[in-house]
């Protein structure tokens, strides 16, 4: 609202709307902008073995935009046995767990973020509760990830038809009924089955005969490391390196009646975003690194858990998690069969809720949600648990973008559970690098019927410094 203070009328942030001559914002300061490749200190080796890339960009004077660059994944995936391409009829791609399980971004040879383990997990979950629908259907295919649908399996049919005779001869025209002699009855629905992520992640490696073709994938690294997520900054003077694992074949391919295929890295390419800014902004720059001027910046960073197997005759699983946190701000928990890993013919992107009952979370004595929810997955009772995940990711009235996913899919694909802990600031520690001790409980009605992993996707509040030096911009953790 606009204020009157002192006979003099002023306007708030909020208030844009009224300053009908302000002439739009432009950025004045940056006068040209273009990508560098860089390439990894190793040539990339087409040997499927080469499983680690190190990637390093020079110390330079020149500015940087970390979070706007991007890592070029060409490759191919082609079959094991002879290395020649799949068929039309093959039914080969990836999974939305990306190629990489474990990675690391440092600044002059410090950690600033990092993933030691299941880093797969920690891409696809962000893109599920970060990105919008129409996101995934367009800059998210350019990644190489587009959310599973149906039965998320490799179902590339959306219709299904069926009809009630055998057709002895084409019909000049499809149509629901026949009148020649040998009548024939149509009868055409949607397959409720269908895989629209498949789909379209095959169609990215087929050409128009439906033959191998070299991929190609832009990934952002704000979608690889949590940092840059939250911390957009330029940068200058310093190093910085990225150091990735490729998951195995079993972990990145998805296969449904194809011979085992096996994953071809050609090329991988860091494309760092460098600028030229107006010399008296520059100047301005300068003299404020001069100064050894620092400041305190926070990000959200996710860390992925993962329970030893459950057994199928568990019907009360418990998850102890130690996590080394600021502050815990949510927490995903999510269940998924324990065959499917190390396996082409199944797919790590898709979770199961064994009908649980009830979920709890532990943190000392205090118990998260504060009420007793109970729910039923096959009556579809779970819109308690599917808003409160909406209202964990502010969601819930995000009137713009939503989720990649919707209810039905909840149910069926993502059954993941979410506690909020930015409702609850007395649950955490205070103090930086305190161990948290985090207990997940679930009730299981009947019992699986296989062993099963619990994932535990923790979200905390992590704080960094930025800092200047010697005509250098350095960040590092606090």
């Amino acid at each position: 609202m606009a204020d009157d203070t002192n006979g003099s009328f002023t306007l708030s942030a909020d208030d844009k709307c009224w300053d009908i001559f302000e002439t739009p914002e432009a950025d004045t300061a940056t006068i040209e902008y273009n990508y560098v490749q860089v390439r990894p200190t190793t040539a990339v080796a087409t040997d499927p073995t080469n499983t680690r890339y190190e990637i390093t960009m020079d110390q330079a004077s020149a500015w940087c935009r970390p979070a706007r660059s991007y890592i070029l994944v060409k490759g191919k995936i082609v079959k094991a046995a002879d290395g020649t391409g799949f068929a039309d009829a093959d039914l080969v791609s990836h999974k939305n767990t990306g190629f990489f399980t474990q990675g690391e971004y440092l600044v002059n040879n410090n950690l600033l973020d990092d993933h030691r383990q299941h880093m797969g997990q920690a891409f696809h979950v962000r893109n599920l509760v970060d990105l919008p629908k129409d996101y995934m259907e367009t800059a998210g295919t350019n990644m190489g990830w587009s959310c599973d649908t149906g039965a998320g399996g490799t179902d590339i049919a959306p219709v299904t038809v069926a009809s009630s005779q055998v057709l002895t001869a084409a019909p000049s025209t499809f149509a629901v009924t026949g009148t020649v002699a040998a009548a024939v009855t149509y009868s055409a629905k949607v397959n409720p089955a269908f895989n629209e992520g498949f789909y379209r992640r095959r169609l990215d490696q087929r050409d128009a005969s439906g033959n191998t073709l070299e991929f190609q994938y832009a990934i952002p690294i704000n979608r690889l490391f949590s940092y840059w997520r939250w911390v957009d900054k330029v940068a200058t003077g310093y190093e910085h390196q990225i150091i990735l694992h490729r998951q195995s074949d079993n972990d990145i391919i998805q296969r449904t009646g194809a011979s085992a295929g096996t994953v071809v890295i050609t090329d991988l390419i860091w494309m760092m975003p460098f600028a030229k800014v107006d010399l008296a902004v520059e100047a301005m720059l300068w003299q404020s690194i001069a100064s050894g001027k620092a400041v305190t910046s926070e990000f959200e960073k996710l860390t992925v858990y993962r329970s030893s197997e459950n057994t199928d005759s568990n019907d009360n699983p418990v998850f102890k998690i130690l996590t080394t946190s600021e502050k815990i701000t949510r927490i995903l928990i999510a269940l998924q069969p324990k065959n499917v890993n190390n396996s082409q013919t199944s797919n790590t992107a898709i979770y199961k809720h064994y009908n649980g009952t009830k979920y709890t979370l532990r943190m000392g004595d205090q118990i998260l949600p504060k009420d007793n929810i109970k729910v039923d997955w096959s009556k579809k009772q779970v819109s308690r648990l599917w808003r409160d995940l909406l209202k964990t990711f502010d969601r819930d009235q995000d009137y713009h973008g939503g989720l990649a996913f919707g209810y039905q899919d909840f149910i069926n694909l993502y059954p993941l559970i979410a506690f909020d802990f930015r409702d609850n600031r007395s649950m955490n520690p205070t103090a930086a690098g305190s161990t948290v001790s985090v207990e997940f409980e679930a009730e299981i009605t009947p019992v699986a019927t296989e062993q099963y992993y619990i994932y535990a996707y923790v979200f905390s509040e992590r704080q960094t410094l930025i800092s200047t030096t010697e005509k250098k911009v350095l960040f590092s953790m606090k």
